[in-house]
């Protein structure tokens, strides 16, 4: 045996060991379909589809309301068509289209950039879709100005709920996504 050396820079007596030579970490292996085909395709292009479509709403439905005076006299206290609640309505509804708008070309680069944050965010924009139509309809019932639930508003409440009850589930259960939206 040999003696310790007082020295704790000198060499070593005895001979070094090496470690083993550690193998490079492999990706983690994904089962199953990835990429944004399959249904995830008709998922892009409704996201791609949707601002459009929402910006075209928009400027059909508010422009005419700003262009021939409406909301101005709805909005403005000495008009006799004053109504504050009908504008806060107006301006609430705008700025959720605004909101939507702008959310909705955020998932778009998410989607393209097969972001893991994408699945969740598109879920949640659903439900808050379906959510302010509720509310809108609710609020315009409350001021019992005509009938909340016309036929527009029943279409986009209905095309709303079935985009988050397909796509929903989809985003938290199938495999593709699991393995696309990874980054």
């Amino acid at each position: 045996m040999s003696q310790p050396n007082p020295n704790p820079y000198a060499p070593p007596n005895a001979p070094i060991e090496r470690a083993p030579e550690l193998a490079p970490e492999a990706p983690l292996a994904r089962e199953g379909l990835e990429g944004l085909g399959g249904w995830l395709a008709l998922v892009g292009f409704g996201l791609i589809v949707s601002p459009l479509r929402l910006l075209i709403f928009t400027l059909q439905t508010y422009a005419p309301l700003v262009r021939d005076g409406s909301l101005r006299a709805i909005a403005t206290p000495q008009s006799p068509d004053f109504h504050p609640a009908l504008a806060a309505i107006v301006v609430i509804e705008a700025l959720a289209n605004v909101f939507c708008f702008a959310f909705g070309i955020w998932l778009i680069v998410l989607f393209f950039q097969k972001s893991r944050r994408f699945p969740p965010r598109y879920v949640a924009l659903a439900a808050f879709s379906v959510a302010i139509i509720i509310a809108d309809a609710l609020a315009l019932g409350s001021l019992g100005i005509g009938s909340p639930w016309d036929a527009e508003t029943v279409r986009e409440f209905s095309r709303s709920l079935i985009t988050l009850l397909v796509w929903g589930p989809y985003m938290f259960m199938s495999k593709r996504v699991k393995n696309t939206f990874v980054h």
